[in-house]
């Protein structure tokens, strides 16, 4: 908090003849290198207790606030952020779970910790995110900085992010999606994925293939196209180097999963960001990320030819671009920013994607979804997608199951579940669901909480996509469309949804249209039953290992 120059008064008067004030405070150093360790003692106080004195008043101040406060919460979150830090650890980092634990207890609105609130309706959501702007981000989002640098999604000042977003958002807009470009990359490297998949199938007694590992690189390799082009060695799904060397992409845990390493970043994101500063992450893929960042800035004129040759434009392109014609900028400030701005696109992309396909594969191969998967193939049949054909977007966008099964699968498997954090101004409070939020309170809505709720969503925890097949125009549908909310919204509202919308799109459709898809033996127990979770521990979604048994139709 900045001290104001007239708290310094009283200061003076405690320490220091008048006749010494100017002098050690326009160059303490003196007092420093002229005086004893008890000089320095007492400059140190001197400086640190109008620091204290305000954290104090403003502790007290919250504390007071939260007293009288009418939103509801556990007692101890009003001055500790003891109970969410000890609840989270409770239920295994899995922080999106407590919070909507309190939800079911308290209602829509509750209070987590003295400065934190929990906002889970759709009436909050175009408060809280929508709006020119929209409001700061909050702390929780400057962990996701790369190379100890801000990107888009760590920017957390709403005026600049809006900038640096306008620079980027239209390399993803639907339009640009659905063009010529973007639809030869989805079928050059979906034809590679099927060619894999049937390679280990057809090596394997059962025809079983690790259906999400494939996924994984599928996702890696269209991905790195995107953001940093083609102008490299990395084939993730023709080349086994390659896999080996970024065996990294495949996660140790699913999505639906958290490490403690993650969960201490949820507890304590400032103390994890300034860790991250001093001890960064070394990986393969940051390394190959820097190295194209570097290529492409020493190589501007291949840059922009790549943009002329019918490929799409590519992040790292179109960063590099602006960089060279504008110069450093607020936006674009260095190379490190443009590096952080592609690995945190290339790492949403990717993990977010795979979370979605992976859920999409276990739920149709489920047993009890036997009669659903071959409804999805019907569909896909009915609409002239062959076997070993490729089909066009536009016509899978008017997949009325195929869209159900997608929207549902994002209702029970979101791939980001915890909450998106955002800070009230400090220019006025903001008034959610009849409550008065005051300025500089971090509120966040969660997607895990708004998906599971009954009134939308009868019976939530059953995945059911025939509960999407009503008219668009009808209550029920509008109702549950306006708790649907995989992506966000507002203006940091996902920017590559649509890629996201259209990749799953055209690898769902390319896999049920060609086999069917079922549990291999591993999953089941003598009698074809699916065995109990503490059996299959080994196995999604526990660990991203998913042998699936693909027969050709």
């Amino acid at each position: 908090m900045p001290i104001n120059s007239s708290s310094h008064s009283y200061i003076p008067d405690l320490w220091y003849p008048s006749s010494q004030i100017t002098t050690h405070f326009t160059n303490p150093l003196l007092m420093i290198s002229s005086g004893s360790s008890f000089d320095l003692l007492r400059l140190l106080v001197a400086l640190l207790l109008p620091w204290g004195v305000c954290i104090m008043l403003t502790a007290t101040k919250r504390i007071a606030q939260n007293i009288w406060s009418p939103i509801p919460g556990p007692n101890l979150a009003k001055f500790s952020n003891l109970w969410i830090q000890y609840n989270v650890l409770r239920d295994s980092g899995r922080v999106w779970e407590t919070i909507h634990k309190l939800h079911l207890k308290y209602g829509p609105v509750v209070r987590i910790a003295p400065n934190s609130v929990s906002v889970c309706h759709p009436d909050a959501l175009r408060t809280i995110y929508h709006g020119p702007r929209g409001l700061n981000g909050g702390v929780l989002l400057s962990t996701l900085r790369q190379y100890n640098s801000e990107n888009l999604v760590s920017t957390l000042n709403s005026d600049l992010h809006f900038s640096r977003r306008r620079h980027v958002f239209g390399l993803y807009s639907a339009p640009v999606v659905a063009g010529s470009a973007y639809q030869a990359v989805f079928r050059t490297y979906i034809n590679q994925f099927m060619e894999s998949v049937e390679n280990e199938a057809s090596s394997s007694p059962s025809r079983a293939a690790n259906g999400l590992e494939w996924v994984t690189w599928l996702t890696g390799d269209i991905m790195i196209r995107l953001v940093y082009g083609n102008e490299h060695n990395i084939r993730l799904l023709a080349d086994k180097g390659s896999r080996d060397t970024m065996s990294e992409l495949v996660p140790k845990t699913n999505a639906s999963r958290t490490t403690a390493l993650e969960a201490i970043a949820t507890l304590y994101p400032r103390a994890i960001s300034h860790i991250r500063a001093f001890f960064p992450e070394k990986s393969a893929m940051a390394e190959f990320g820097m190295k194209q960042v570097e290529s492409a800035l020493s190589n501007q004129a291949k840059q922009e030819a790549s943009e002329t040759d019918g490929s799409p434009i590519t992040h790292l392109s179109r960063l590099v671009g602006l960089f060279h014609s504008e110069g450093p900028s607020p936006e674009i400030p260095d190379k490190r920013y443009i590096a952080s701005d592609c690995l945190d696109h290339f790492i949403a992309g990717t993990r977010t994607t795979n979370d979605l396909l992976g859920a999409v594969l276990w739920r149709l191969s489920l047993p009890e979804n036997e009669a659903s998967q071959e409804k999805l193939r019907q569909e896909l049949h009915d609409a002239g997608i062959k076997p070993g054909e490729h089909p066009d977007l536009s016509t899978l966008q008017k997949l009325s199951y195929l869209n159900c099964v997608l929207k549902e699968t994002l209702r029970t498997n979101p791939p980001i579940p915890i909450q998106l954090p955002r800070v009230v101004k400090d220019d006025e409070a903001l008034t959610v669901m009849g409550f008065k939020i005051e300025p500089g309170t971090n509120i966040a809505s969660q997607s895990y909480t708004l998906h599971q709720d009954p009134n939308p969503y009868p019976d939530p925890e059953k995945w059911k996509p025939e509960r999407w097949e009503i008219s668009p125009k009808s209550d029920e549908y509008r109702q549950m469309q306006r708790s649907f909310w995989p992506f966000g919204s507002g203006a940091r509202m996902c920017t590559g949804m649509n890629v996201a919308w259209a990749m799953s799109r055209s690898i769902i459709a390319r896999i049920f249209s060609t086999y069917s898809v079922s549990l291999d033996d591993v999953w089941l127990d003598g009698n074809g039953l699916l065995l109990p979770p503490e059996k299959r521990k080994d196995l999604y979604p526990s660990l991203p290992n998913q042998p699936l048994r693909f027969k050709k139709i």
